[in-house]
């Protein structure tokens, strides 16, 4: 388990971070597949995090 966190824990965390003032910038794309992504807005446009996570989560396996 990466960062020794369980997968139950990270909507959470991810709910957490939603109030708090320090992650304002923080936002969830979710990918064909149904995976969710977290991304930071202030480094990244919402549609390229949406291709970088497509790309992540489907693409590599799909064109090697």
């Amino acid at each position: 388990m990466p960062f020794g966190m369980r997968r139950e824990e990270i909507p959470l965390c991810r709910d957490r971070m939603a109030g708090l003032d320090a992650y304002q910038d923080i936002a969830r794309t979710t990918t064909s597949a149904g995976n969710s992504f977290l991304y930071s807005k202030t480094y990244l446009d919402p549609d390229y995090a949406a291709t970088l996570a497509q790309r992540v989560a489907v693409g590599q396996y799909d064109n090697p």
